[in-house]
């Protein structure tokens, strides 16, 4: 299981990397991929995240700090909620916008 998990991420990695510019356009393809592969049967809008800042940078090819850094932004911007190692898409539209721009 975490090897498929680690291929997917590298997969979405290149993936990510391939069509997105700035570091926010990456990290939101990132987010929404994630959640789009890791959606759970019922669909409660929770996502498991385990991953850490710097294992994020290294799929989307950029620093840890720029990771924690629009994260935060996203947070305060309502984008995304974490709690534990829950990720919730508050407005999904808005990071897909910020992927899409």
């Amino acid at each position: 299981m975490q090897l498929g998990e680690a291929y997917y991420s590298a997969i979405a990695g290149v993936r990510v990397k391939g069509h997105s510019r700035s570091a926010s356009k990456k990290l939101s393809t990132f987010l929404l991929h994630w959640c789009e592969r890791n959606r759970p049967p019922h669909d409660d809008g929770n996502v498991r995240f385990a991953l850490t800042h710097e294992e994020i940078a290294q799929v989307i090819g950029t620093s840890r700090e720029t990771v924690t850094r629009l994260l935060s932004e996203f947070k305060k911007k309502g984008l995304i909620q974490l709690r534990n190692s829950n990720l919730v898409l508050m407005n999904r539209a808005a990071l897909e916008s910020s992927a899409a721009s």
